[in-house]
Parts: structure tokens; sequence; C-alpha cells
């Protein structure tokens, strides 16, 4: 599972001279917090059976680039074995 949060970008960022990009988000809430949120929500969905079967997780939070809505993205992997 690969989750991306998108939070909302502060006010403070949208300068002109601010990169238009996004930016990492060190800020509540916390990333492992956010990720038993997103897995919990894929279980309650329906998509997978029960989050022990999550055996590789990537989360990572940003601030949204300029005019970007928040949100968090999400990608399923199916496991092929290995490392």
């Amino acid at each position: 599972v690969e989750i991306v949060a998108v939070l909302r970008r502060p006010g403070r960022l949208n300068r002109k001279r601010d990169a238009a990009g996004r930016l990492l988000a060190p800020v509540k809430p916390d990333i492992d917090n956010v990720a038993k949120a997103a897995v919990d929500s894929i279980v309650l969905a329906g998509v997978i059976v029960d989050d022990n079967r999550v055996v590789r997780l990537v989360a990572s939070k940003w601030y949204a680039a300029k005019g970007e809505e928040p949100r968090v993205e999400m990608r399923l992997r199916p496991f092929e074995g290995g490392a």
C-alpha cells in the first residue's frame, strides 16, 4: 500500500516567492495515524479482508501544490514476493 496525504496548504506558503508544487508537511496529524486511518478505510470498504494482509506500507505527507485540493491518495498492489 502506498499512501500520499495531501494537506491543505497554509496561507503562509501561498506567497509569490513560495514554490508552486507540493511541499513536505512536518505537522500533525502524525503519518502513522494517517496510514492507520487510510488502511482501515480500505478494510471497511471491503477492498481487503483484514489489515494484516498489508505486508508493505509507504506513506508520505505533503502540503498541497498551489491550487490543489487536499486529499488522500492510495495505491494498492498485490504482493509479488521477494524483498
